[in-house]
């Protein structure tokens, strides 16, 4: 995975990977203490918001930027690989 060697790409998949993990946890902040507290309507309005339109607006500014990463230089990727990644165990 040539982002890792990329400073800046690597925090921008850090940030990415925070926003989901902060979709998830706005998901569970808001709907667990209605789905305990038995309200039912407000947990429907609720995940019916936080579900699709939620997630497809996260995974569009995803894509959004995924894209202002700066490309990866294939020439440097394929002189760090060395193909030993792709031996599996038993055929060593």
């Amino acid at each position: 995975m040539a982002f890792r060697d990329d400073p800046v790409r690597m925090r921008l998949m850090v940030r990415i990977t925070l926003m989901w993990a902060a979709m998830f946890g706005v998901r569970l902040a808001v709907q667990l203490p209605m789905y305990f507290a038995g309200a039912v309507v407000a947990l429907g309005v609720a995940r019916t918001l936080m579900g699709y339109p939620l997630i497809g607006l996260v995974a569009w500014l995803t894509y959004r930027w995924a894209r202002l990463a700066p490309p990866v230089d294939e020439e440097a990727a394929d002189e760090d690989d060395t193909g030993e990644d792709d031996v599996l165990p038993s055929e060593a």
